[in-house]
Order: structure tokens, then C-alpha cells, then sequence
């Protein structure tokens, strides 16, 4: 608990990303509320870097230092017919990805930035280390020598960074070196973290098939007070906003399908009759329209400008004549009374309505009414 803020413990294998040099102490407010996303559809993969997982640089392909870019060519992503990986050709790809899937910040609705690991030493079939690609083993230690494999290590970390593809984690890890801070001010924006591996009596896909086999989502929370937020910034750190309208959530929406359109000769007159409805219906002898213990009243709602509505019994007795000429409002209150001011009784009743301007339609409405009130008289 920190000024406020409560982290919880995840069922699903993913916490709090600690960084090193800060001493272990993570500032909650920056911790982001993260939807992690896994899914089939290569449409919304996230292109990423991939690090090497390899503790002795002897090990590791091309001698990669652990927590380095991996050293070896990018994925593109793509398979060959036979489904093998297509690596891209390009230096500037070399050490990038794509993981299936992709992260959301719940607060700000935008898209963030993923890295995922590999042990490149593991290049069999306990772990998959060495293809740049995310398809973790379920192989938990080696059955040899006992040593952990942990499905290969691919470590997933959610950055809290606006998705560009990683653009800034890859530019400060390949600047980085034995003597600078570059490496750890590209891991200084990790929030989340996790080891996954399979179930084991589960199996991923082929690449070439999107490998999630169904789609699933990891939700990271944390409690938070009512206070501004801090918005995610291009940069590789987070933007602290502290005034103004600019600390306030911003939200888009539209009206487009629910606003108001004239009445003219395409209009579907029989979808419009349809709309008109008495609610409650069936009335058990209350309903929200009415204000104390003594009312009684039904409204007949999505009218036009103009209506007339007329009330039968079952058996066909006029009940009562109700309009409407206002074009202000769309409904009609009904105090469910008959012509001459008496409560009606229960029962089922017809309402013929006359909606000038579109057509005629019958409602047909039921009222289980509730004793009468001996204290009113």
C-alpha cells in the first residue's frame, strides 16, 4: 500500500515488474490497469523486441549478454507454405518480433508497448529459445539435470509506454553497454511482468496458424484513489501531468445512429409503430412513473407529435380517449382510470393508437391492480 494505492497479487502469473538499480521499490502510481491480450488474429499482434534469457554469454547465440536484444534475425511474422518462419533480411529488424497478442491500458484506452525473452540456449524442444518466436514449453526444469527451463523463458514484460513498436526500448537497448544506464533506462518502464509456460495438456499452434489456440485475456488491476491520471507519453517514460484539463480522462463517442431524422417517404413506418409500447406491461400494481402511494400510471412511450390513443376491455368496452399534442415530448401518461375518474379493474385491455403521420397499431397490455387505499378517503 502505497499513498493510496493497493497492488494485489495475480492469479495468472504475472506481477509487479521491480527494477534493479531503484532498490525494489515500485511507485504505484505509475503501475497502469492492463488488459493483455492473446489471440490467433496476426492483424493484432504486437511487432516488439525480443531479449536474450541466457545467464552465461558462452551459452547465448552470438554471445548476447542476458536482458540484450537477442542476436539473431528479426520474424516477420509470416510463414512459408510449408510453415516454416520467414526472418526478415534487414539489420535493422534483427532482434524483433511479434508477440501474439497485445496490451491495453484501461485508463487510458491506448495500446502499449510488449518485449518478450528467450533462452537461446534452450534450442529444443524443452524450450523453443532460438526462433524469435513467443511458444513457451510446459517443461518447468529439465528432465536431464533438473535445471530450469521455465518453457523456454519467455518472459512477457508489458511496458507502460504508448505502442510505436518499441521503438524507444530497442534504440536505448542497442545503445547499451557494460559502462552506461542505457539498458536499465529501457527496462525502467516495465510494469508487469510474467514467466509463462503451457499447460501441459494443452499445445500451442503452428506459427503459421496464430499459434493461441484460444483467445485469452490477462487483467492487471490495481486500486487506485480518485486523483488525475498520469497519460502515457511517446517517450520512454511517463508524462507527469499535474493541471489543468490535460490530467482529466478524455472519452470519444457518437450519436450518429440515435439522432433525430424527419419523417419521410422511405421511412419504415412499421418499425416506428412497432417502437410504441406501454410500460409497464404486465402492471403489478406499481410502477416507477408514479410519485406517492395514492398514484397509479402507465405510459405509452415513442409517440409522434400527435396521438390519439383509445382503451378497450377485452370484451370490447370503451374504457377510455387519451391524446397527445405536444411536440415536445414522446410519451403519454395513461392514470389508469376509466372515463368518468374510476380505478379500472384488473384485467387485460386493448390500446388502439392512432400515430398521426405514420399509421395505426394495437398494444395489447395487462394490469394487476392493487387494493385500493381506504386511507385516501
Amino acid at each position: 500500500n502505497a499513498g493510496g494505492y493497493v497492488g494485489t497479487g495475480t492469479q495468472c502469473g504475472f506481477e509487479v515488474a521491480y527494477i534493479r538499480y531503484s532498490q525494489n521499490v515500485v511507485n504505484m502510481s505509475k503501475l497502469n490497469d492492463v488488459n493483455l491480450v492473446f489471440t490467433s488474429d496476426k492483424s493484432k499482434w504486437t511487432k516488439c523486441a525480443v531479449v536474450e534469457q541466457q545467464e552465461d554469454t558462452n551459452n547465448s547465440k552470438g554471445h548476447a549478454p542476458k536482458f540484450y536484444l537477442r542476436r539473431h534475425a528479426g520474424w516477420t511474422g509470416e510463414c512459408t507454405n510449408d510453415g516454416a518462419p520467414i526472418y526478415s533480411t534487414s539489420a535493422a529488424d534483427n532482434g524483433t518480433s511479434y508477440f501474439p497478442g497485445y496490451a491495453v491500458d484501461q485508463g487510458t484506452g491506448e495500446r502499449l508497448n510488449i518485449v518478450f525473452g528467450e533462452d537461446s540456449y534452450l534450442d529444443n524442444d524443452l524450450g523453443n529459445g532460438n526462433d524469435m518466436i513467443w511458444n513457451p514449453t510446459s517443461t518447468i526444469f529439465s528432465p536431464f539435470d533438473g535445471s530450469i527451463i521455465f518453457g523456454g523463458k519467455h518472459i512477457v514484460y508489458v511496458l507502460g509506454t504508448r505502442y510505436n513498436a518499441c521503438k524507444d526500448f530497442i534504440t536505448l537497448a542497442r545503445a547499451a553497454t557494460s559502462v552506461n544506464r542505457s539498458l536499465e533506462n529501457a527496462y525502467d518502464v516495465a510494469r508487469w511482468v510474467g514467466i509463462p509456460t503451457i499447460n501441459p495438456s494443452l499445445s500451442l499452434l503452428s506459427p503459421k496458424d496464430g499459434l493461441i489456440p484460444t483467445p485469452t485475456t490477462l487483467r492487471f488491476r490495481v486500486a487506485r484513489p480518485y486523483a488525475p491520471y498520469r497519460a502515457v507519453a511517446d517517450t520512454s517514460s511517463l508524462l507527469n501531468v499535474t493541471t489543468g484539463r490535460a490530467t482529466q480522462p478524455y472519452y470519444t463517442f457518437s450519436t450518429k445512429d440515435y439522432a433525430v431524422t424527419p419523417l419521410n417517404a422511405s421511412s419504415d413506418r412499421n418499425a416506428l409503430l412497432d417502437k410504441i409500447k406501454a410500460v409497464p406491461n404486465p402492471y403489478y400494481g406499481y410502477s416507477g412513473y408514479e410519485q406517492n402511494r395514492y398514484d397509479t400510471k402507465v405510459r405509452i412511450i415513442n409517440l409522434p407529435a400527435r396521438a390519439t390513443i383509445t382503451i378497450y376491455s377485452i370484451d370490447g368496452t370503451l374504457i377510455r380517449i387519451i391524446s397527445k399534442s405536444d411536440p415536445d415530448v414522446s410519451f403519454l401518461d395513461w392514470d389508469v382510470h376509466n372515463a368518468v375518474g374510476l380505478p379500472v379493474s384488473s384485467g387485460m385491455y386493448l390500446m388502439h393508437i392512432k400515430a398521426e403521420g405514420i399509421g395505426e397499431t394495437v398494444v395489447k397490455w395487462f394490469g394487476a391492480m392493487r387494493p385500493i387505499d381506504a386511507t385516501s378517503y
